[in-house]
């Protein structure tokens, strides 16, 4: 499913996501939250460059993904230039932000209790709803930010994707 803005949405939902988000979670609960970063998120904000086995799962997707949307790139390698997790709480947000010089970002939802804030893309004022499972993949050049929070608990993992052209040999 495509939503689309000035630029192509891709939104997709992952086919096992409960017994995964099972495993992202504890990935959530062992990550380091730095309360010292300057970031658009008033919210929890895990380190950068956060890593595990279920993450990688969750990036093979998604460049998989992004490799079906715009089969070009299939003569590049996608490489995650970083993820890290988000959590929000009653009252938190995210300011309007890109991820200049990136060239795809993505969030991917854990847990979205009820009264979670939705994803706005702030050019046009999209709103794309937090849903457990779902993924959302945007160029990176796309200004987005988060609603304030209506509940305890929002959780998703987001990150960045590059891509470096294949060699010639």
């Amino acid at each position: 499913m495509k939503a689309i803005e000035k630029y192509d949405i891709i939104i997709e939902k992952y086919p096992y996501y409960e017994s995964l988000n099972v495993r992202l979670m504890e990935d959530y609960r062992n990550a380091n939250f730095n309360k010292d970063y300057k970031t658009t998120v008033y919210g929890k904000h895990s380190d950068f460059f956060t890593k595990s086995p279920n993450i990688d799962k969750v990036v093979e997707w998604i460049k998989s993904l992004i490799c079906n949307d715009y089969p070009y790139l299939k003569e590049y390698v996608l490489i995650n230039g970083n993820s890290w997790f988000v959590g929000y709480d009653v009252g938190d947000y995210s300011a309007s932000h890109d991820h200049i010089p990136w060239l795809f970002s993505w969030i991917y939802y854990l847990n979205t209790p009820e009264g979670s804030a939705p994803l706005v893309f702030t050019t046009s004022g999209k709103k794309i709803t937090a849903e457990e499972g779902k993924v959302v993949i945007f160029p990176s050049l796309m200004r987005h930010g988060v609603s304030k929070n209506r509940c305890k608990d929002r959780m998703a993992l987001v990150g960045n994707i590059i891509a470096k052209p294949l060699p010639k040999w």
